[in-house]
């Protein structure tokens, strides 16, 4: 039988995540707040404006983490598009929060703390509210190739998305940084792993 791992791989299952504000023994990561402490010493990322998004935990390996940075807003709306998508995704071991705020984003409250929802088959999520879609298909708000394409071409396949709906409603200080949309991040996917996360694109309606 085969593992959810490779279901989730083989894009028949996802795993659904949300943000609660209670810090919890099953947490898998955070949005908003400060970044894990290994970008501490970042100051490219600093120097460039970028901010911390969120952090979360590979759930096929707990000792690794993938976390998300972005620009200014002109930026990564003129550059949304892989190959030329400017958000930024890290896969790193598994670290504590920084207490450094450098790196804060300014448009998020407090931070609050990513959990692990179910797991449920791939058309069945996309009928859930959540803030994390891991595996399965892509959810897509604008179903137009040009954002894939490439993507598929280079051998990435979709590994999740963040669906901005799923932001708790205390979450966001002003406009929320997508316009009420989604980001999707893909990866080099072979047999149960996989690797090179980085942001395709990221759309509204």
């Amino acid at each position: 039988m085969a593992s959810y791992q490779s279901l989730l791989i083989d894009r028949t299952e996802s795993i659904l995540y949300k943000a609660v504000e209670e810090k919890t023994p099953l947490i898998s990561g955070w949005i908003g707040g400060n970044p894990p402490l290994c970008f501490d010493n970042c100051l490219e990322l600093k120097d460039h404006n970028y901010t911390f998004y969120l952090t979360l935990q590979n759930p096929f390996h707990q000792e690794q983490m993938i976390s998300i940075f972005i620009p200014d807003y002109e930026t990564y709306l003129n550059y949304d598009i892989y190959p030329e998508c400017a958000i930024k995704v890290f896969e790193h071991p598994f670290v504590e929060q920084s207490n450094l705020s450098f790196l804060r984003t300014p448009f998020m409250q407090e931070q609050q703390y990513i959990v692990k929802t179910k797991i449920c088959d791939t058309n069945e999520a996309i009928k859930e509210r959540s803030l994390i879609k891991f595996g399965g298909t892509p959810d897509l708000i604008q179903n137009k190739a040009f954002y894939y394409e490439a993507l598929h071409n280079d051998g990435y396949k979709f590994l999740f998305q963040i669906n901005e709906n799923g932001y708790p409603d205390n979450l966001i200080k002003g406009n929320y940084p997508f316009s009420f949309g989604s980001l999707y991040i893909y990866a080099k996917i072979t047999s149960e792993k996989f690797s090179n996360p980085l942001a395709g694109f990221w759309q509204f309606s």
